[in-house]
């Protein structure tokens, strides 16, 4: 809304406040002069001491007069308030006359008296239900907004608070599309908190229900997306690809333009990309960033990044200047840069990715560490490589109890103690990490790179022609890798296809 239209409702309801009161009498209650208060329901400008003065003196209530939000007067919204408790206070009662009812009594000469009284018990006790829905649909309404908002705001003190308000509220409240939104809210929020699980378990239900239906709106594909993304988090990736081509498959040909369509078309094609089959993910993807630039070229590039590297489309370089600077970009390329153990791109990537004081990371910047500690490695200076493998680091910032990081810890710990010249050590995590990888359940997929990391070590370390047959298996699964990947679609092994050699092993 326009600022002219806002000063017109405000002065309209400036003249609902002079129809109930004269202007002689908001004159001398706001300490005004009649002539100002004629001026200002005639248009003028309202000075805001005039308006607190209206809330203070005359009872107006400032939301409405202000934002045309709830009752004009105070005592409007305060008779509500105690016609709402006086229904809650009458529900009670409701329910309180259907339990000393005796039952038991069905089964004597009176249990025709007993049913009428039964039956009308809870007809009394369902017509308050719905006029306490009535009543307390705005009020969740409005604490929706404000809940909605305080996530926006990262305020998590005063969602917290929120939260628990709207528990309660909605054990009152049956509106199924307020509850839709009440659990989408509390999705996000538990997975703003790191609670991913937490927030699988309620995403499911929304989409559940929302899937039940038969037909998926804008605000359900929202929500198959948001779960499929923290399930695609959490390495589960057929259960997200599952979860999406269901809400794709019940999108209808009206809702083929929702923004959220090409959102999660392009999340399937990332996790199609991931599984292993590249050309058909690829090209998903690609449709969505040609459709979508903003999306795939702003937040979101981190993705399309991602997938051109594993297809060797792109250079780093290249990879860097898709989109704007941001968190999720830099982190993609630093991976890569890792799975290259090239040092100067290392270097050079680390330094545009980190910045100048990277002594100044805060703690949860555990892989851009890791980075670092492998880069100085790489330039002969192994002390902070071998210190943040005895400290833990890996495992202290991540659950252990994923299967996923129980693989990947022990891989990068033999990444980096073969770069530091700790062959022993180096194997050692290795044959952890090659237990771990065999543990890993069918319904996770492990990132590609990290598995390949883990065969180049491999590679590195065992000896071709080393007599220990389990370490000969691992060799040649190593060997089988790259080759197998490379028909598969990721064009970025195909330097890996001919032997390495490593100077540290």
């Amino acid at each position: 809304m326009d600022a002219p239209q806002r000063l017109k409702d405000l002065h309209q309801r400036l003249e609902l406040v002079a129809g109930r009161y004269s202007q002689s009498e908001i004159a001398r209650r706001t300490g005004s002069s009649r002539n100002n208060v004629s001026r200002y329901t005639r248009g003028a400008k309202m000075p805001l001491e005039f308006g607190a003065a209206l809330c203070t003196e005359l009872g107006v209530n400032p939301a409405w007069l202000l934002m045309g939000e709830g009752a004009p007067w105070l005592t409007d919204s305060a008779a509500g308030n105690e016609k709402l408790a006086g229904d809650l206070l009458e529900l009670v009662e409701a329910m309180n006359s259907v339990a000393r009812m005796r039952l038991g009594s069905l089964t004597g000469k009176h249990h025709l008296r007993v049913l009428r009284e039964l039956n009308d018990a809870l007809k009394r006790y369902e017509e308050l239900r719905a006029q306490l829905n009535v009543r307390t649909s705005p009020i969740f309404n409005e604490l929706l907004q404000q809940y909605g908002l305080a996530l926006n705001n990262h305020d998590l003190n005063n969602a917290d608070d929120l939260s628990r308000v709207h528990g309660q509220l909605a054990r009152l409240n049956d509106d199924t599309a307020l509850q839709a939104r009440f659990d989408a809210l509390r999705a996000h929020h538990e997975y703003i908190q790191g609670r991913v699980k937490q927030s699988i378990e309620i995403q499911r239900d929304v989409l559940f229900h929302a899937l039940s239906r038969g037909r998926l709106s804008g605000e359900s594909l929202n929500e198959a997306h948001n779960l499929a993304m923290s399930l695609y988090q959490l390495n589960r990736h057929p259960e997200a690809r599952r979860i999406l081509t269901a809400a794709l498959a019940l999108v209808g040909p009206a809702e083929r333009d929702f923004p959220h369509v090409g959102l999660c078309e392009g999340l399937l094609g990332v996790i199609e990309i991931d599984m292993g089959e590249v050309p058909s993910g690829l090209t998903r993807l690609q449709r969505q960033a040609a459709a979508h630039p903003d999306v795939y070229f702003g937040h979101s590039a981190g993705f399309l990044a991602r997938a051109q590297l594993l297809t060797g489309m792109i250079s780093p370089e290249a990879a860097l200047s898709l989109g704007p600077p941001s968190r999720s970009l830099a982190t993609r390329v630093l991976q890569w840069a890792v799975w290259r153990e090239d040092p100067a791109l290392l270097k050079r990537v680390t330094r545009e990715c980190v910045g100048p004081r990277p002594e100044q990371l805060p703690e949860g910047f555990v892989f851009t560490r890791y980075a670092l500690v492998l880069q100085q490695a790489h330039e002969g200076n192994a002390g902070p490589g071998l210190q943040y493998i005895r400290e833990d680091v890996g495992a202290r910032s991540v659950s252990s109890a994923e299967p996923i990081v129980r693989f990947g810890v022990p891989m990068s710990y033999c990444r980096l103690a073969r770069v530091c010249g700790e062959k022993a050590l180096a194997l050692k995590f290795l044959d952890e990490a090659e237990a771990r990888r065999r543990e890993i359940p069918p319904e996770f997929t492990v990132d590609v790179i990290a598995v390949a990391g883990h065969h180049r070590n491999a590679r590195l370390l065992i000896e071709p022609r080393t007599r220990s047959r389990r370490h000969a298996e691992l060799r040649d699964a190593a060997e089988r890798f790259f080759p197998e990947m490379v028909g598969k679609g990721y064009g970025c092994f195909m330097q890996s296809v001919k032997p390495e050699a490593s100077p540290t092993a």
